[in-house]
């Protein structure tokens, strides 16, 4: 493994170590199956569930709504790694700007968490 290899897998670690259960509990919340989608209540300041199919709306746990293995294997996005993606700040290399590169991606990621939060 080169030096950016092993650098990539300590900062990993780091954030993993920092990141890990508040991401679970995202992915937990977040994660639906079609078409159901998490929103943030301004009115009740909570998480709810609304079926965009049938307008329907809960603030208690629907089990249809999680999202399954293949749903998320079905409806995911591909993110290739080609030479020009810079993952993480700490990579010297020369960015292609063609292509999506690590902080763009988080940034993206905290923008929708913190508007489906409602911060």
């Amino acid at each position: 493994m080169n030096g950016i290899g092993i650098e990539y897998e300590r900062t990993l670690y780091r954030e993993r170590k920092i990141a890990d259960e508040d991401f679970n509990v995202w992915l937990k919340q977040y994660l639906k199956r079609n078409p159901w989608m998490t929103a943030f209540s301004k009115t009740n300041q909570k998480l709810y569930l609304f079926n965009t199919r049938k307008n329907f709306s809960s603030f208690e746990k629907v089990d249809e709504a999680n999202a399954n293995f293949r749903s998320c294997f079905s409806g995911r996005i591909f993110w290739s790694w080609e030479k020009g993606v810079q993952l993480i700040e700490e990579q010297n290399i020369r960015c292609d700007n063609s292509l999506v590169q690590g902080q763009a991606l988080a940034n993206f990621v905290r923008r929708i968490a913190n508007k489906m939060t409602g911060r």
